[in-house]
Order: structure tokens, then sequence, then C-alpha cells
């Protein structure tokens, strides 16, 4: 049986631009340091941000940038909505809005950019009978056809050009891929049936997901040797991978013997638990190049609050005044973003630093329009450049220097 997309997506793929902290809050009712790397460096407190908003004309309305939609100039790619409703993948250069099209087809849309402003993502060619195709740009949009079947996609992509994702074959069976030198190739995975490939490092070594014993979803990671290692659980049957940082650490969520999920760390085919704060859930989402990852926990009061793991601990980030918090991305110098609850009931975008704490990032714009609101924060870039989700549409926020 292979494993359905929806499973392979859920909670990692269309978690930012589509979930929402309510949506949580309903739904609620750590080692030593290795590889070399610094702690990363606080950022400074104090700073404000310029408001750029990312249209291509639309109403402003449908969108999505992901985890890995920005890069460390503050380039960012993803999809939003154009004049007449369909969505497009786009790349803001840093200067203006670009529209990449759609391969010829309805829709596209962007799911990660490197340092070299290529993009990966996927185009739907066919909606009535579900084609798709994983796309690579770099100042062209290019095909990167399948693995034999009709749908492909491009899920992540490395500062050498290499892209993963997955792609059904003539069998109709989802397998993970790598694309390089112009050529997609099926990736080794520890077991036979369906798979994708989630993340990848600029060693191209590949962090996944595959369909294990009983139709299970289990983490593996595939390097160099093109030798596929499955990255075991936390004594439950599920390991979900959600980022990969350079010195091979991956990060994600797996379950636990009591069936919880519980965030990990991986490191020389070792999976590690980094606790929660208090309750019977948590998740990592981001992982930094020091190793220090973000994500939610649930407390023991089993409100969902964001954290930090630094390689020791696991700290609460807390909230802006009530409810909950969630966390979406850390960058090379420890600052995360996401959403938390006001004191007022209001969700806000919000950034945390280990200088300034959390703060609400609508209260440290410059000159922002008249009546604009951001209500959460879905990635940052190493140079602090924030996108986040606002009453008008989608918007970059960007240090004033």
């Amino acid at each position: 049986m292979a494993i359905s997309m929806t499973k392979l997506k859920a909670g990692w793929l269309a978690r930012a631009g589509a979930c929402t902290l309510a949506a949580t809050l309903a739904a609620c009712g750590g080692g030593s340091h290795h590889g070399g790397h610094p702690p990363p460096t606080p950022q400074p407190a104090g700073l404000t941000y310029d408001v750029i908003p990312l249209t291509l004309g639309g109403s402003g309305t449908a969108y999505y940038v992901g985890r890995k939609g920005i890069n460390a100039k503050g380039q960012v790619a993803g999809s939003i909505d154009v004049p007449g409703g369909l969505e497009h993948a786009f790349l803001y250069d840093g200067t203006r809005m670009n529209d990449l099209g759609t391969l010829g087809g309805e829709l596209a849309q962007a799911f990660a950019i490197n340092a070299l402003g290529q993009v990966a993502g996927t185009a739907v060619l066919r909606r009535e009978d579900g084609s798709t195709r994983a796309f690579f740009y770099d100042g062209t949009m290019r095909n990167l056809g399948t693995l034999g079947g009709k749908e492909s996609t491009g899920f992540d992509l490395n500062d050498r050009g290499q892209v993963t994702g997955d792609s059904t074959g003539t069998d109709r069976v989802r397998r993970a891929f790598l694309y390089q030198d112009g050529v997609m190739a099926p990736l080794p995975t520890p077991g036979l049936g369906s798979s994708s490939g989630r993340a990848i490092n600029n060693s191209g070594t590949v962090a996944g997901i595959y369909q294990g014993p009983n139709d299970t979803n289990r983490g593996f990671i595939v390097g160099a040797c093109r030798c596929a290692k499955d990255l075991g659980t936390l004594g439950g049957n599920e390991t979900y991978v959600a980022a990969i940082n350079d010195a091979g650490q991956v990060t994600g969520g797996s379950q636990v013997p009591s069936g919880g999920l519980h965030a990990f760390r991986y490191e020389n085919g070792v999976i590690r638990d980094l606790g929660t704060l208090g309750g019977d859930y948590s998740q990592a989402f981001s992982i930094n190049a020091s190793g220090w990852t973000t994500g939610n926990s649930r407390t023991s009061t089993g409100l969902p609050h964001a954290f930090v793991h630094d390689g020791t601990v696991m700290r609460d980030l807390g909230t802006l005044g009530s409810g909950g918090a969630e966390a979406n991305v850390i960058n090379a110098s420890g600052q995360v973003v996401g959403a938390s609850f006001t004191s007022t009931g209001e969700q806000h975008a919000m950034t945390w630093t280990e200088a300034g704490g959390m703060v609400d990032l609508n209260k440290v714009l410059h000159n922002p329009p008249p009546g604009l609101l951001l209500t959460n924060a879905y990635t940052v870039s190493d140079n602090g450049s924030i996108v986040a989700q606002a009453n008008p549409g989608l918007v970059l926020l960007r240090p004033r220097k």
C-alpha cells in the first residue's frame, strides 16, 4: 500500500500559510553540542522593520511561503494569486516580485530557495488528472520530469542546485528522488514502499520519510554513499522529518512508547528525545547550523507553547500575553519567528531572541500602512528579514539599518 500524499504532507508541508495558532489551540482542548559549530550570536535588541508588500496583482487572499522560502539575502520564493485567482510561483529578488509562471498549467508553488536565488517547487499541469511536475528555477522554470509516472514534487534544494522531493513511477508508487546534472534518479530507502525526500543539505545528504512496517511513516537519511539509514524512533512506531543542517543533524517528531509525539534531534546514528514543556507533545520544525532547534510543545496545562532547544535544554519562549504560541523557524543567530496570542486574545506575529525575548512584530514596524495587522511570521532569513501574514496579504519585513 502506498503512503497517501495527505499522510506524507500532514503537519509538514501545508502548515505555513495554511494553519493558524487558533486551530492549534482548538485541537489541544537535549544532548551536548557536536559538529564544531559555535553557539549562535544573539541578534541585537531594538530592531525595527520596513514593511514590503509581496503581490503579483491578485487579491492577496491565496498565498504560501514555507519555512525554506527565504535565503540569507532576504530573497523570497513561494506562491501567490494573480489577477483571475490562480496561484503562480514567485521570486522576490530583493527589489521586485517576479512571476515564475506555471510550466503552462494552472498552478505552481515554490517550496524552497537557495543562496543563489534558485528555486524548487511543483506545478500542476492538469488538475483533472492530477498531473504535477517538480520544477527548478535558475532564470528559467525547468520541468524536472518524473520517475515514469505523472506526478512529481520538488520540496527542497541546496546551494549546488541539487533538488529532492518525490515522484510516482510507472507502478504509481511515490518515491524519493535526487535531481542533479539534469537527471532525476530514485533514492534508496530502508523500505520498498512509498517515500519522499523532504530536506537536503549542502553536502547532498537527503532526509525524508518512507513507508515502514504496517504502513507507518519512518524517517530516513541518505548520504553521499547513497546508503539509506532508518533514523529509528523514540520507542513508538513513527518518525517524521522536518529539517537537516549542514552538519547532518536532523530534526522533527517521533512517537514515544505511549504513542505521543516528541521532538527529536538525530546525529551520528543516534536519535535523541528533546523532551517537552511538561505536556505530552512536542514537535520540531527547524534546525540551524549550530544544532539549535525550534518548534512547539504542550505545557503541563495542555497549551501549545513555542520552544528553543539549544542542545542541552528546551526553553519555553512564553507568549505575548495569554493563551499559546507557535514557532516556525530559527535562523543562524538563534532568532525565532512564529505567532502568539496577546492579553486581549488576538493572534499576532512574533519574533524571539535571547537579547529581547518575545516581541510583537506589530510593535516594531517603521511607518506601517494604516490598519496593518501581522498575525503570523512564517520564516526568517539569516539576515533577519521576515515573511509574515498580514490582514491585506503577504509582506516582507526588512530590518532597518
